[in-house]
């Protein structure tokens, strides 16, 4: 098998169209070792009584998930001004657009489901 495709780093990603406009979306797929770093970057710890467990704040590794995954944008403004494709805006938008928030989480689950049939047809199953 070759690897090389597993651990280049996906840096261009791949536009796609939100549903019901003309706006376009640079999404990139994260690698399995980005998500793990997400997952460490976004525990917290919860007291539940006297001993404090770690958990992942769902909120958070949201957010960073987002702003690691989309890059760039198209057609999206202000009033007359482009948009720029900060970190903010990008929660800004996931926060008060649907299909937005649906567009990249789709993406991000096709990668899951891709990467779970790639290691299943890898084991012969």
């Amino acid at each position: 098998m070759d690897v090389s495709r597993l651990i280049q780093e996906d840096t261009v990603g791949k536009w796609y169209t939100v549903p019901g406009s003309d706006v376009e979306v640079k999404i990139r797929r994260l690698k399995p070792k980005e998500i793990d770093a997400m997952r460490r970057r976004s525990r917290a710890r919860r007291f539940d009584g006297r001993r404090g467990e770690l958990d992942v704040d769902a909120d958070k590794l949201s957010r960073l998930m987002l702003c690691e995954m989309v890059t760039e944008w198209k057609n999206i403004s202000m009033g007359e001004e482009p948009l720029p494709c900060t970190n903010e805006e990008k929660v800004l938008l996931d926060k008060n657009w649907m299909a937005f928030r649906q567009l990249w989480n789709s993406v991000w689950l096709e990668g899951e489901s891709d990467e779970a049939a790639r290691e299943e047809e890898e084991q012969g199953n």
